[in-house]
C-alpha cells in the first residue's frame, strides 16, 4: 500500500514538471545576434505579441520582434540591434496555462545575457509560415568580408526549399552589407522544416606590442614587435523554423547562375553568358531591365524576348565597360505575365587588372582557398590569387609598418625648442648679473642708556566674592514620528511596493501614495512589485 502510495506521489510530481511551460532558446547572445526562442506548453489563452515583453533587469526595453504558432508550438525572434551587454529577460504575462493539474496565471520568465563579443551576422525574420516562395534578410556585423551558408531541408516527403536551383549555397558579405537570400518552393507536403544558415570561423585576436622606444637616425637599431596572439571560436548559426502548406509550385522562370561576381580591367571591353530557364510552361514577351546603378556599365544583347518554351532556356550576353575605377552592385530583371525573377550582378573594374588563368582560383572564395582577405593596413606575405570575393592572400596578412620619418622630425623640433628655451633663459640671466648692485652699509643707531629705579609697593590681596547667576535651562521633547504606511504605490507606473522595498524610496513625492493595506491597491488595479512582495 505504502508502495503504490509513493509511486503515485511521484507521477503526480513528475506530471507538474512535464506539463509546465517550456522556453528553448539561447542563454548567452552576442551584440546584434536574432534571438530565437520556441515556447511548449499546454496554453489555455492564446500568445500574442501583447504578452510578450523584454526587461533589463526590472526596468521594460523596446525590442523589435514578432511571434507566431505553428503546430502547437509558439515561435519567438526578436533583433537586438544595438542592446549593451548585461542581464535581459523576457518575460511571457497575462496568460493562462496549465502546470501540473492547475490553471496558473504566472508570468513565465527566462533569462539570457548579451556578452562583450559581436556576432557575426542577423537573420530577420526567425520563422516563416508562407505558401509561396519567400526570401531571408541577413546582415554582417562583422569589420571584414564574411561568408555565411546556406542549407535547406532534404526531407522527401515535405515541400522543397531551394536556393535557386541547388538546396545548398554559400552567400558572401561586405562589412555592414544587407542582402536578401531568395528561397523557392517546389512539390510536396505542408510541413515545419529549418534552414540552416551558419558562419563557421576561428577568430584571432592580435596584439601587436611595438618597440615604442626613440630610434635616432645616427643609430643603427631595428624595428621589433611582439605579437600576442589568442583564438576565439567566432561561429554562428541560426535554424530558421519554416512551414510551407501543400502545393505546387508556381510555374515561373530563372536565371543561371543565380548571381555573378565579375572582375575586370577599366578601358578594356569584356563580355560574358548567362541563361534564363522557362520552367513549366512558355513565356510570352519576357523584359530585360538593368537595375539604374549598372546601366553605365553593363549592355544586354537584348531587350525583349518574344517567346521562351517551357523547360527551355536562352543564352543572353552581357556586355561590360568602365573607364575608371569602381565598385558597382546591381540586378538585372525578368518580367513576364506577371512572373518575374532576377540575377544579383557584382562588378569591380580595376586598372591594370590581369585576369587570372581560368582555374579553381576563379570559381571558388577565398575561404575554400584558405586564404584571408588583407585590409588596407595590411599587405600579404606571399602570393595573390583573385578569388570569387576579392583579392585572395595565400600566405599571412602583416601590418604595414609605418616609417619613423615622422618620429626623427618631431624628436629633432622638440630638441631645437628645448635649447632655445635653455637659451634664452641664459642670456636673461646674464643680463641681470651685468647690472651694478647697490651696497648699502646700514648705520647702527646707539640708544641712550635705560635708567632702573627700583619701588617698592605694598602687596594688597583681592579677595572677590563668588556671584550666583540663574541660567534658564530649556529642555527639549521629542515629539512622537508619525506611523510609516506599510505600502507605498505609484500613480505613475500603476505598481505598489513594501514601505521599506529600496524600489518605493525611488518614487517621486508628486506620484507616490502610501496606505497601511495592499487591499486599496488592488482594488484599484495596481501591480504587486516581483521583488518586495512575493505571491
Amino acid at each position: 500500500m505504502k508502495k503504490s502510495l509513493i509511486i503515485l506521489l511521484v507521477l503526480i510530481l513528475s506530471l507538474q514538471f512535464i506539463v509546465a511551460v517550456e522556453v528553448e532558446m539561447k542563454s548567452s547572445l552576442a551584440q546584434g545576434e536574432t534571438i530565437l526562442a520556441k515556447i511548449s506548453g499546454n496554453f489555455l489563452t492564446s500568445v500574442t505579441k501583447d504578452n510578450l515583453f523584454f526587461y533589463r533587469g526590472h526596468v521594460r526595453v523596446p525590442m523589435e520582434f514578432d511571434i507566431t504558432k505553428i503546430n502547437d508550438d509558439y515561435y519567438v525572434y526578436a533583433l537586438l540591434g544595438d542592446k549593451s551587454p548585461g542581464d535581459y529577460s523576457m518575460s511571457i504575462e497575462g496568460t493562462k496555462y496549465m502546470k501540473g493539474a492547475e490553471v496558473s496565471e504566472e508570468d513565465i520568465i527566462k533569462n539570457f545575457v548579451i556578452t562583450e563579443g559581436k556576432a557575426a551576422f542577423s537573420v530577420s525574420p526567425g520563422f516563416i509560415v508562407t505558401e509561396t516562395d519567400f526570401s531571408l534578410e541577413i546582415q554582417n556585423l562583422f569589420d571584414n568580408s564574411i561568408t555565411i551558408s546556406v542549407q535547406t531541408p532534404s526531407d522527401s516527403s515535405a515541400r522543397e526549399i531551394f536556393i535557386g536551383s541547388s538546396k545548398e549555397s554559400s552567400v558572401q558579405l561586405k562589412s555592414g552589407e544587407i542582402k536578401n537570400i531568395n528561397f523557392n518552393l517546389g512539390e510536396g507536403n505542408s510541413a515545419l522544416q529549418l534552414i540552416k544558415l551558419s558562419y563557421q570561423a576561428t577568430g584571432s585576436s592580435t596584439t601587436t606590442s611595438a618597440d615604442d622606444g626613440f630610434c635616432f637616425f645616427w643609430e643603427n637599431c631595428t624595428e621589433t614587435s611582439t605579437q600576442n596572439q589568442t583564438t576565439t571560436d567566432l561561429s554562428l548559426t541560426y535554424e530558421i523554423p519554416v512551414y510551407t502548406s501543400a502545393g505546387t509550385p508556381k510555374e515561373t522562370f530563372r536565371f543561371s547562375p543565380s548571381e555573378i561576381t565579375y572582375s575586370f580591367s577599366t578601358n578594356t571591353l569584356s563580355k560574358k553568358t548567362i541563361l534564363l530557364h522557362s520552367e513549366g510552361k512558355t513565356l510570352q514577351n519576357i523584359s530585360l531591365t538593368l537595375s539604374d546603378s549598372i546601366k553605365p556599365f553593363v549592355n544586354i544583347s537584348t531587350n525583349k524576348i518574344e517567346s521562351l518554351n517551357a523547360d527551355s532556356n536562352i543564352s543572353i550576353e552581357l556586355s561590360f565597360f568602365s573607364s575608371t575605377e569602381a565598385e558597382i552592385d546591381g540586378s538585372l530583371n525578368a518580367e513576364s505575365n506577371g512572373n518575374s525573377t532576377s540575377i544579383d550582378i557584382s562588378l569591380n573594374f580595376i586598372s591594370n587588372y590581369i585576369p587570372p588563368v581560368e582555374n579553381e582560383s576563379s570559381v571558388k572564395t577565398c575561404a575554400e582557398l584558405n586564404g584571408t582577405i588583407c585590409t588596407e593596413n595590411e599587405k600579404c606575405s606571399s602570393e595573390t590569387v583573385y578569388a570569387k570575393d576579392n583579392v585572395c592572400c595565400l600566405g599571412t596578412c602583416e601590418i604595414i609598418k609605418k616609417s619613423k620619418t615622422g618620429t626623427i622630425i618631431a624628436i629633432i623640433i622638440i630638441l631645437l625648442i628645448i635649447i632655445g628655451i635653455v637659451w634664452f633663459n641664459f642670456a636673461r640671466y646674464r643680463r641681470i648679473r651685468r647690472k651694478p648692485i647697490p651696497v648699502f652699509q646700514p648705520v647702527k643707531r646707539q640708544e641712550p642708556p635705560t635708567l632702573v629705579r627700583q619701588i617698592v609697593k605694598p602687596i594688597v590681596k583681592v579677595v572677590e566674592k563668588p556671584v550666583i547667576r540663574e541660567v534658564e535651562k530649556k529642555v527639549f521633547i521629542e515629539k512622537p514620528k508619525p506611523k510609516i504606511p506599510d505600502y507605498t504605490g505609484s500613480i505613475n507606473t500603476k505598481t505598489y511596493h513594501k514601505s521599506s522595498c529600496k524600489f518605493a524610496g525611488l518614487i517621486e513625492s508628486k506620484y507616490k501614495i502610501a496606505r497601511d493595506d495592499a487591499e486599496y491597491f488592488k482594488k484599484n488595479g495596481y501591480t504587486p512589485c516581483k521583488i518586495c512582495i512575493k505571491k
